[in-house]
């Protein structure tokens, strides 16, 4: 599993949502969603509540990984991030 950590808005490189057509964007998530699924790699998401997250970009990897979305209060972050640590590992 991948976990990105992210305020939601790739505005810089590969991927980034502002200043690309949304063409090339959705191309840049599509085929990063179908590299992680041929590898068997979920990949996770997690956003800061109150940004101003793309998730409907992002969330295309989440879904064709069989990824989660997590989205955190950023007065809590701490106890937030512990709470996903505790998460039980069923496998590996």
């Amino acid at each position: 599993m991948v976990i990105l950590c992210t305020d939601g808005l790739a505005n810089v490189g590969l991927g980034a949502i502002d200043g690309n057509k949304i063409e090339d964007t959705n191309s840049f998530f599509t085929q990063t969603a179908q590299f992680a699924k041929d590898q068997g790699i979920a990949v996770s998401i997690v956003t800061i509540k109150g940004e101003g997250c793309k998730i409907e970009v992002l969330n295309k990897i989440v879904d064709e990984t069989n990824g989660n979305v997590t989205r955190v209060n950023p007065e809590e972050i701490g106890k937030d991030f512990a709470a996903m640590l505790k998460d039980e590992v069923i496998a590996t």
